[in-house]
């Protein structure tokens, strides 16, 4: 299990480096082509004829529907709105959703259970912790039921998590892991089936990232 985690994390870094090294962000890419092909698309209206710049714009339109499709996946993971329809150019929107969900999302003040308000950062973050704690209760070392996993259920496990679904606070997302699959998936069906085996989890795989999101407006209380 440690293996695999070790891996993982010094992949990263190459990839890292890769990106830096020989791409752009999706966001910059998209805007680029967008422009280049408005560039040829304007020359072509005063040479409709021209044969070359037809073949160019034809060229230029494919590359921009494809990094323009990536950007709004890109964006479709941030604000988890899967039931919108890819490719029908909703970066605006995409946008205008990620700023309102951070700001409705920003919690500045919240009542302790004297109902008194609580400002300082830190203690609105206590205050929540305390709360889940009392509604799911502490960690437990006892395991009560035995399960009959195989490479198989896990692979399929996997496989029907949704690409656009955020990556892990490690930033691999269910889409690297299938694409990867017949490299690493050996050694990820390993580390399933050995947690399933003996309980054991490395914090370093179990680590998550919860964000809360009120349900009422202005809140008042973690609950």
């Amino acid at each position: 299990m440690f293996q695999i985690v070790k891996k993982l994390k010094l992949l990263k870094k190459n990839l890292r480096i890769l990106n830096t090294n020989h791409s752009k962000t999706i966001e910059d890419e998209a805007k680029e082509d967008r422009m280049a092909l408005h560039q040829v698309q304007y020359l072509l209206q005063v040479n409709p004829m021209d044969f070359e710049l037809q073949l160019r714009e034809k060229a230029l339109y494919q590359k921009f529907r494809n990094s323009s499709y990536l950007d709004e996946m890109h964006l479709q993971q941030k604000i988890k709105a899967t039931w919108i329809q890819l490719g029908d150019d909703n970066t605006s929107y995409f946008y205008s959703v990620i700023k309102h969900m951070k700001l409705k999302q920003a919690e500045t003040q919240l009542k302790n259970e004297q109902g008194e308000w609580e400002h300082n950062p830190n203690n609105i973050a206590q205050l929540f912790v305390e709360y889940y704690e009392g509604l799911l209760g502490h960690t437990t070392t006892s395991r009560i039921h035995a399960f009959m996993i195989t490479s198989k259920d896990v692979k399929e496990a996997i496989f029907q998590i949704d690409c656009n679904k955020s990556p892990s606070p490690d930033g691999y997302g269910s889409g690297f892991f299938k694409a990867a699959w017949p490299v690493i998936g050996q050694d990820i069906s390993e580390v399933v089936l050995d947690f399933f085996q003996n309980g054991k989890l490395l914090k370093l795989i179990n680590s998550t990232i919860i964000a809360l999101i009120p349900k009422v407006d202005a809140p008042e209380y973690a609950n």
